[in-house]
């Protein structure tokens, strides 16, 4: 695994990342899915493929784990903070840009993501304006 980034924090990514994917719109594609695991995969570019597997494995167990949409935004809002609290700036903004990359993936961003996108900026600290500027 990457050294400058540890596991809890790869859960934490993943987390967020699947929850906006598929939480904002009630499906994940394979694009969106793939998209999720390029970037996680970019976080730990030194860790294998089956270290990202068992992350990503992972993170979906403890999403399907959690009763219903509600609770998943609860958890979500929790890992961003969690890695406002442990990243730095630019870092955090990139998860940002992550977001929107992941949000683009099936060709469509809706509303809910944009609305997710803009908690999350809160959550995260960084400014955010319109999706466009973002990406």
């Amino acid at each position: 695994m990457d050294s400058s980034y540890d596991e809890k924090i790869l859960d934490a990514l993943c987390f967020l990342y699947l929850t906006f994917s598929h939480a904002t719109d009630g499906e994940l594609t394979a694009d969106e899915m793939r998209t999720v695991a390029n970037k996680i995969r970019e976080w730990a570019p030194n860790a294998s493929l089956e270290q990202i597997g068992a992350i990503l494995k992972s993170t979906v167990g403890s999403y399907k784990a959690l009763p219903d949409r509600v609770e998943r935004y609860r958890k979500a809002a929790a890992c961003a903070g969690e890695l406002k609290d442990n990243l730095s700036y630019d870092s955090l903004s990139r998860i940002l840009s992550d977001m929107v990359a992941i949000a683009g993936a099936d060709g469509v961003i809706a509303d809910e993501e944009r609305e997710f996108l803009q908690a999350t900026a809160g959550t995260l600290g960084i400014p955010f304006g319109d999706i466009d500027s973002a990406s």
